[in-house]
């Protein structure tokens, strides 16, 4: 996550589904990639109503997401009234791209380095913070010879960058699921909540969740959104 050395406010980056489903003891079965999108929203001011800039698509792989430098979402700067920032004044930047995982050990989504947003804002014109959300949804399918018996569901990140004094930022994991898109079955306890602050916790800050799946069959699927 990338912070900005000049912001005067606080700000927030939010990951809407950033996981994997890793399988440590995996011996034998495969995955396929059956499905992605992803939806990224750059809000300028979550407490003010403006213009959000958004870029969607079908998720690729990670190897062929777009690198630093372009973005799926590139770099954006948008006023604090959702119009084109000018010259010094009040302004969010943003920029990101995520891409699916997939091998024998792991399935799941991983983000391009510099993914983050900014907001800088010296005399006090945004209402609230500003906020890049990924809303990313994907499918896998079992392959021969199934999964199991131990396989995890799993998510973690490590969050780095700098925060000025008397400045804020928040990471906010919403209803994050590991689940079975025939029937809506969760296969382990989703992530319905959980905000992670800056301050009091301190940068780097690495982040972990795991839980047990099921065993599962030639044909099952696994939908992580």
């Amino acid at each position: 996550m990338k912070r900005s050395p000049h912001i005067a406010r606080g700000m927030r980056f939010v990951a809407a589904a950033s996981a994997s489903v890793i399988f440590p003891h995996l011996a034998f079965g495969g995955l396929s990639l059956t499905s992605g999108t992803y939806t990224i929203t750059h809000d300028p001011d979550n407490a003010a109503a403006t213009s959000n800039k958004t870029a969607s698509g079908a998720l690729p792989v990670s190897g062929s997401m777009p690198t630093p430098g372009t973005y799926q979402y590139g770099l954006k700067t948008i006023s604090n009234t959702g119009g084109t920032a000018v010259g010094g004044g009040p302004q969010s930047s943003a920029d990101g791209s995520v891409g699916a995982i997939t091998t024998a050990a792991t399935v799941g989504f991983t983000f391009a380095s510099g993914s983050g947003v900014t907001q800088t804002d010296p005399s006090n014109n945004f209402a609230g913070q500003s906020q890049l959300r990924f809303n990313i949804d994907a499918t896998w399918t079992v392959t021969a010879g199934g999964l199991g018996p131990t396989t995890y569901g799993y998510l973690a990140f490590t969050l780095g960058g700098v925060i000025p004094p008397n400045d804020s930022a928040e990471v906010v994991i919403s209803n994050l699921r590991w689940y079975n898109p025939v029937n809506n079955v969760d296969y382990r306890t989703p992530i319905t909540s959980r905000t992670l602050d800056f301050p009091p916790l301190g940068l780097p800050y690495t982040y972990t969740n795991q839980a047990t799946l099921p065993t599962l069959g030639v044909g099952a699927k696994i939908e992580v959104s």
